[in-house]
This record gives structure tokens, sequence and C-alpha cells, in this order.
């Protein structure tokens, strides 16, 4: 590459998605000069088609499957959704595929923003093809962070080209629910578009492979939340994975439903708590909920994972009544107790 016309920086980060705008912020932070490439939308995957638009489809959903449930209000929710308010939320929570809010946020942190497509062309060089059709040189002085994410995947089914298919991105920015929906995949991704375009009035099926939904591998401490109905939040490790790694844990389980403070939320309330036990360090390694609002949990969960709080300690930690998180005092209880 020429050294002529190049622009140096501290650090070039390409892509500005949640992870690139992170590093970025960071080394910013730390006082070295930082440059994003973005060759879409600066958020990236979370901010457009992810996270914020399938939370916003999923909300109402889950509202007022939380609504049915309860006394006194049930006869209120019994219409279907408003599809058209429920889509203009979504479009609101997605910027409308805008993304100035934030593009200012990277500049107001002092990180400069380039558009173009960025690839490496040497050690900590990086050539940027701009939407005019130009070529920018970027140097490194330190690092080149590569925070492009990835691309949805079509499954090789027979025809399925003709069809047109959606990738999730398509599921959650689609204008109007489809008449009929096959889902391919159990994952995070197809439950939740199941159930979001299910409660918009199409008419769903999910294919699944294998024994079960939702698999996953994500990780020792990494929290995620499926919102479905029933909520699904875990952290740390289950205990299939506490066995392929020769990991010796106690299982607890115990039934939320049985919970005043669930009881309130629901009185039908049907949910499952785990949690999982080292039991040479006597401190939680997983935790896995199942019900109704149980996403609310999981920064606990995760907090005693990673502080690695000793199982004695948690005893100390008091719940308030009438909540769900009284069901950690419980866990504690059913163990003690068996």
């Amino acid at each position: 590459m020429s050294t002529e016309n190049i622009r140096t920086y501290d650090v070039i980060v390409i892509g500005a998605g949640p992870v690139g705008e992170n590093v970025a912020d960071r080394t910013a932070a730390a006082g070295l000069s930082t440059v994003i490439v973005e060759s879409e939308l600066a958020g990236g995957e979370c901010s457009y088609w992810a996270c914020e638009p399938s939370k916003a489809l999923l909300r109402p959903v889950l509202l007022r499957a939380d609504a049915v449930h309860v006394p006194g209000i049930h006869p209120a929710v019994k219409e279907p959704l408003d599809i058209e308010a429920v889509l203009a939320h979504r479009d609101r929570m997605s910027a409308d595929w805008k993304d100035d809010g934030q593009a200012e946020w990277i500049k107001s942190v002092g990180i400069d923003l380039l558009r173009g497509h960025g690839r490496l062309a040497g050690k900590r060089e990086v050539s940027v093809e701009t939407p005019d059709g130009g070529t920018i040189r970027l140097r490194a002085r330190h690092a080149v962070a590569v925070c492009t994410g990835s691309r949805a995947a079509l499954p090789p089914l027979p025809g399925i080209e003709s069809l047109g298919p959606w990738t999730s991105r398509d599921a959650t920015s689609a204008r109007k629910p489809p008449g009929r929906l096959v889902v391919v995949g159990a994952g995070v991704v197809g439950v939740e578009m199941a159930t979001a375009w299910q409660a918009l009035g199409s008419r769903v099926t999910l294919l699944a492979r294998g024994d079960g939904l939702l698999p996953r591998a994500d990780t020792e401490a990494v929290p995620g939340v499926v919102f479905t109905d029933l909520e699904v939040a875990s952290v740390g490790l289950t205990v299939r994975e506490a066995e392929f790694t020769g990991r010796a844990v106690e299982v607890v389980d115990h039934e939320i439903g049985h919970l005043a403070g669930a009881l309130q939320y629901r009185p039908d309330y049907r949910g499952k708590a785990r949690i999982l036990i080292d039991r040479d360090r006597q401190v939680v390694v997983g935790a896995t909920f199942a019900g109704p609002g149980v996403g609310e949990l999981l920064y606990s969960a995760t907090v005693a994972i990673t502080a690695e709080v000793p199982v004695d300690r948690l005893w100390h930690a008091v719940p308030a009544f009438p909540t769900i998180s009284e069901v950690w005092l419980r866990l504690l209880e059913t163990r003690r107790d068996s």
C-alpha cells in the first residue's frame, strides 16, 4: 500500500455494530484516536434487525399473555392485537432504520465514522471502498479490530429460493403478517419470531432439528433471555454441559409457581428454576429459569456466578415478599431440606 493519502489512527474498527461500537468506545475513552468503518447502519444488527425490533414485536404479545391470566383484566384483552400499532412501535424502536442518533453518539465521544466497505490490506492497514466509488486508506498505530458480525445462512432445502424465504432480518422488519409462516430452526430467533408472528395473526409451523427446542452452547457466565411465553433465561452451565466438561455439580430445582409472588404475577403461574452448584467450590456455576417474567431474575444469577459467591453467603441476600425473586431463597431451602 502506498504511503500517500493514508489516514492514521491509533485503532481502526471495522464494523459499527454492538461489538465494534463498544471496542471503539473503550479505545476512545483510553485516549486512543479511533475510527469506525461501517458499510450499513451504525448500530448494526442489534439496533435495526435483532434485539430492538424483535423485542418491540414481542412486548405486546407477552404483556397480553400475562394480562389474560389476571382476574379482572382478561375481558379487556380478548380482542386481537392492533397489528398496525405493534408494527409502528417496532418501527420507532428501530429508529425507522435511520442511524442519525447512533452516528451522533459516535461523533460525541470523539470517534470518527467512515462510511464504506473495509477490508484488510496489509499489517494494521485497511482499504475502504466508499459509497461514491472512491477508496480511502487507513493505517493503525496499534491495532485493527475486525467486528463485522455474521449474516443469515439459508438452509439447503430443495426449491427454497422460489419461495421468497425470509432471513432473520425480514422476520423482524416485515411490513405485515404473512398468512402462513414456516420457521426452520428452533433456536432463539426461531422461537421468538414464531411467537411474535403467530400472535399477530400468522399460522406458524416451527420445524426443529434434533430432540428439543433452544439448543445452546453461548458459555461460563454469558446471560441470555428467550422472550417467549414462557420466557427462558439462563447463564452459566447446564447439566449437559457440566457432564460434558466433567464438572461435579449439585442440581437444585424448584417450581416457581409455588411462590406467592409468582401467583400475584399470574394466578395460574407455572415455571421452573434450576441452579447448579459446584460440589468442590460450593458456588453457583449455572442457573436456568423458565416462566413468565423470569428474565428479571437473570442479573442476580449472573452476579452470583461471576462473583463466585459462596452458597452460604446467598442466605444473607433476603428477597422481597411477594416477588418472583423469592425463588432464590426457596432454592436454598430445597437444597437444605434434600
